[in-house]
Order: C-alpha cells, then sequence, then structure tokens
C-alpha cells in the first residue's frame, strides 16, 4: 500500500494523531485528548462509483454500507477513528479500542 490514513492514541501522554501515511512516512500532529466516554459502532449508506476505461464518461454508481467507529467524549465530540466496509474488522477494532480506554461499547447496528 502506498497510501492510507490512521489514528495513533497514546494513552499514557494522553494524545492522538490523525495521520497520512505515503510510502513509510505518516504524517500527522499530536493533538491532546479528550476524556473519552465511549467507543461507538455505526452503520452509514455511501456510495462507490466505478468508471470505464475505454468509454470516458461512463460511470456506474451503487450503494455501499460502511461501518464506522467514533471515540465518543461527554462534550458531544466524536472521533473517526475508521471507516470500513468489512462489518467484523469494525466489530473488532471496536471492541480493541473500548478495552484499551477502559470504555464502554456503544454499538448502534441493528442485529
Amino acid at each position: 500500500m502506498f497510501h492510507g490514513k490512521g489514528l495513533f492514541i497514546d494513552k499514557d501522554k494522553n494524545r492522538y494523531k490523525k495521520y497520512v501515511s505515503v510510502l513509510f512516512f505518516k504524517v500527522g500532529d499530536w493533538e491532546p485528548l479528550p476524556k473519552i466516554s465511549s467507543v461507538a459502532l455505526t452503520k452509514v449508506d455511501g456510495s462507490q462509483s466505478m468508471h470505464s476505461a475505454r468509454t470516458m464518461g461512463n460511470s456506474v454508481s451503487f450503494k455501499v454500507e460502511l461501518f464506522c467507529v467514533y471515540l465518543c467524549s461527554a462534550h458531544n465530540m466524536k472521533l473517526l477513528v475508521c471507516k470500513t466496509k468489512n462489518k467484523q474488522d469494525a466489530l473488532t477494532l471496536s471492541t480493541n479500542a473500548a478495552n484499551y480506554l477502559g470504555v464502554g461499547l456503544n454499538n448502534y447496528l441493528k442485529e
């Protein structure tokens, strides 16, 4: 992978960093981590477009489900940790984040 996005959480120093990764360099600034009250897992509807290589201008869009993991503070602040199409990855990440931070998990997915 040549590029990507992510989030580092440093619980010991009470800070976080959103980063953009290009090749092997992760660029971003550390910011103070607010008091996290919970981790939330939600589902949103998104869209994905596909373009034809041979006929410029032809494209098709279709609906996709995206699973989002947020860190939530008591002051109604939400910090997006991850947005993925893979439900199991989002569930694993949200559970691990809640355990790491010692807070509860709010799973808003309808089963």
